[in-house]
């Protein structure tokens, strides 16, 4: 069993050539598709009636390749030849090519018919393009409206994403704000008399020295919106350097880790504005290590 060739194969809804007696070859489209003894025949609506037939492949042909051949609408045969008919054809061939662009289908000529009853109406040529502009002008505008629709919606999820990140950091801010009104309360550490030797593995501060710290990591905190827009070198800094070492702004369990901070954030003190001599908190706290 032969494979037939793709210009021997049609399918619902294309368009097509048609050929009935007493006619020239018509625009048409392929409406249903039987198969009866092995034989395939095919209804074909035609353009612009309200009409159509049931033909078999002889009947009917491709419409790109046979354009330049039928165009003209000649009544005569199958070469295309002939005298040339009313102006009937040459609104159906209007039709034809608005569907063979793609600007508009079966539906769109269906209503067309249930508008225009008479033969008259169908073929007037200005009814033809007054109705079908506007067709094409309502697919452009809900075509605009679905684009706006997605740009609107895109915004809408970027807004949200927005609102829920402001939301997150202000509840951090909040935590950081407790944390440190409960480390305010805690008893200081009693003054030793005697200055002991440094030891690398311990930590001993002053109260004052350890809110001196929370205040630069509030600072830190509350300004990092400002500081990741002001300094791409504090973004590369902080994406490299403080996520490789697990250190976190917003981690306040550890002295150990708000010591590392502030020697790595050192880089930032000018743009903070911090009046804090870092080096020299650093220094202070290491130097009353017990």
């Amino acid at each position: 069993m032969s494979i037939p060739k793709q210009e021997d194969t049609f399918k619902l809804k294309e368009l097509c050539w048609a050929k009935i007696k007493g006619y020239p070859w018509w625009p048409g489209i392929i409406r249903n598709i039987y198969n009866l003894n092995g034989e395939e025949f095919y209804f074909v609506a035609y353009l612009c009636e309200n009409n159509g037939s049931v033909l078999n492949r002889n009947a009917i042909k491709k419409w790109e390749s046979n354009y330049e051949l039928f165009r003209e609408g000649k009544t005569n045969s199958k070469n295309g030849k002939g005298s040339t008919i009313n102006n009937d054809f040459k609104s159906a061939l209007a039709v034809a090519i608005l569907y063979c662009e793609g600007k508009i289908n079966d539906v769109d000529h269906d209503k067309f018919l249930n508008k225009y009853q008479t033969n008259k109406d169908r073929h007037n040529i200005a009814n033809i393009e007054s109705f079908f502009n506007n067709i094409i002008q309502e697919k452009l505008e809900k075509e605009k409206e679905k684009e706006k629709n997605k740009k609107e919606e895109l915004i809408n999820k970027n807004t949200n994403k927005e609102i829920k990140n402001k939301t997150k950091n202000k509840s951090n801010k909040k935590k950081l704000i407790g944390k440190k009104r409960n480390l305010s309360k805690a008893k200081p550490p009693e003054k030793q008399e005697k200055k002991s030797v440094i030891k690398d593995n311990e930590i001993n501060m002053t109260q004052k020295e350890l809110n001196k710290i929370d205040d630069l990591i509030s600072s830190i905190t509350y300004n990092i919106d400002e500081i990741m827009i002001k300094s791409e070198k504090y973004q590369k800094f902080f994406s490299k350097e403080c996520k490789e070492k697990n250190i976190c702004i917003h981690d306040n369990k550890s002295i150990k880790t708000k010591i590392e901070l502030i020697k790595y954030l050192q880089i930032m003190n000018d743009i903070l504005n911090v009046p804090i001599n870092l080096n020299k908190m650093i220094l202070n706290i290491n130097s009353k290590n017990s």
